[in-house]
């Protein structure tokens, strides 16, 4: 019984560290953990008034004396009881584990979330790196070219011709290139993605050597990313990595760029990928190094 109350508590110390949107399934978990907790009560308090008939009954030694057999009865009633609740506290406990198990693997997949999402917002009001390179043309279609292992390699061999591009649906606001590239990343952030894609687009054009190129090259792609659109996303993070090698979001587009080509079920280049970013950035930050781990990991790399 000891066993399973510190089961309870450490399930319901669990739920406490679970962020508030959570899912509905693991407020479920909440609900039957509160009501196992409960039942466990209830089950103590049934337990401490068996034993306290069963001691207060053999122990007595003043009045009239019991009837024949009385006290068999009641002792085999007790223990009777006492099985029984004993099965039930077995149930409980394996229930009381199953959720600990399903709350543990909710906690660990917000957790996978919340990474992804600092990964991909991080400096999103943009910090300008190191001086990128001079920005090149449209980029090279990833298709099922493997991985470049040096700066300025292409993604394969070139795409079609493409048809003539429709018109952008915003205009950068004049200013500076910081206040227009933080106007594309506004846009960004208020998830409106074909909008921020041309912004971001225009900014490459009119800034290509301005050192907040680099993120904009990165930011593109992500435009890409979260609408599954992988092949393009796979162009913009290649270029991002080759064009602005010197850029501080070139570990980024790189550790993107593997990820792209997973999704593309291209294993091979996705795991040369992130061997290339291993060697290339040891230096880089600890949130992209734990993340191209955790991909090398679900891509199964050798």
């Amino acid at each position: 019984m000891t066993k399973a109350r510190f089961l309870v508590a450490a399930g319901m110390a669990a739920l406490v560290g679970v962020p508030a949107f959570m899912s509905q399934s693991a407020r479920a978990d909440d609900t039957d953990l509160r009501a196992v907790n409960n039942r466990l009560d209830r089950l103590e308090r049934s337990v401490n008034d068996l034993q306290q008939q069963s001691y207060g009954g053999g122990s007595s030694s003043s009045g009239g004396s019991a009837p024949a057999g009385g006290g068999s009865a009641s002792s085999a009633d007790t223990q009777a009881r006492l099985n029984d609740i004993e099965e039930q506290m077995r149930s409980l406990t394996g229930r009381i584990d199953e959720l600990s198990h399903k709350i543990d693997q909710t906690a660990q997949d917000l957790q996978s979330y919340k990474a992804d999402t600092d990964l991909r917002f991080k400096d999103v009001q943009g910090g300008a790196g190191a001086a990128p390179a001079p920005a090149a043309g449209a980029p090279a279609a990833a298709g099922g070219a493997p991985m470049p292992l040096k700066p300025g390699a292409t993604a394969g061999a070139s795409a079609p011709a493409a048809a003539a591009p429709a018109a952008p649906t915003v205009t950068l606001p004049n200013g500076t290139p910081q206040v227009q590239y933080d106007f594309a990343i506004d846009l960004l952030k208020r998830g409106q993605f074909p909008q921020a894609r041309d912004a971001l687009k225009q900014f490459l054009v009119e800034h290509p050597k301005d050192p907040l190129a680099g993120n904009a090259q990165y930011w593109l792609g992500e435009t890409y990313y979260v609408q599954g659109q992988y092949k393009d996303a796979a162009d913009s993070f290649l270029k991002g990595y080759t064009t602005y090698s010197k850029s501080s979001k070139a570990p980024d587009s790189l550790l993107k760029l593997g990820m792209t080509l997973s999704q593309l079920g291209q294993k091979d280049a996705a795991c040369a990928t992130f061997g290339q970013l291993k060697e290339q950035f040891p230096n880089a930050s600890p949130a992209v190094v734990a993340r191209n781990k955790q991909e090398r990991q679900k891509a199964h790399c050798s």
